[in-house]
């Protein structure tokens, strides 16, 4: 399991991040300049470190797309704490639904996952690496074609960056199914109710 997960989520070469967390509530990521190796994957999926990736490659290709659905910040610092965050939630999740819904009309499979914190993230897993600008493309493409988003949602598209930044490592995704180390919250993947999937794994395993 832990060799198809970094199969299906590798992404930059000798490097990847993990997450932390402060007492105080701030989180971040540091970069590891170390593969994401099944045995990094293994302590991501048990829950002992939060991964990271990022997703251009060496040779300027991905091997997935992430749209990542969140309440906007402004929002999220207005409503923290109250009743209507759980509105603001219900919002992101019909936003990622009606992404899914456009993946389908062009004949694309997504997993869907809890963020862990403010949103969703859709995977979309790609059978051979390719070109970043390319897949930028299509996720943007897949974002202009979706209508309904709630004006309280933004959604990004990842890889961020058409090509391989030459002063840095670009943006990274946290990986799925991890723990969100601010928040505590396991980042399942779900179904389109919103209920996690009772074998992930294996779910992925079958995603095409």
């Amino acid at each position: 399991a832990c060799v198809s997960f970094v199969a299906a989520f590798s992404g930059r070469e000798g490097v990847h991040a993990r997450q932390w967390s402060s007492p105080t509530g701030k989180g971040g990521y540091s970069p590891v300049h170390a593969p994401f190796t099944p045995a990094v994957a293994r302590q991501h999926l048990l829950g002992d470190v939060t991964a990271g990736v990022y997703p251009i490659r060496h040779d300027g290709t991905v091997r997935w797309l992430v749209l990542d659905v969140d309440i906007r910040a402004s929002e999220l610092q207005r409503t923290r704490g109250t009743a209507a965050l759980t509105r603001l939630l219900r919002l992101a999740h019909a936003a990622a639904c009606a992404l899914l819904d456009t993946c389908a009309r062009h004949q694309l499979s997504a997993l869907l996952e809890d963020s862990g914190n403010k949103g969703r993230h859709l995977w979309l897993l790609f059978e051979e690496p390719v070109p970043a600008a390319a897949a930028k493309r299509l996720g943007e493409g897949l974002l202009a074609a979706t209508e309904g988003i709630a004006p309280e949602i933004n959604v990004e598209v990842f890889p961020k960056q058409a090509r391989l930044p030459s002063d840095g490592l670009g943006n990274l995704v946290k990986l799925p199914l991890g723990v969100h180390r601010v928040t505590g919250r396991r980042c399942a993947l779900l179904d389109a109710g919103g209920a996690p999937l009772a074998r992930p794994l294996a779910a992925l395993s079958a995603h095409p």
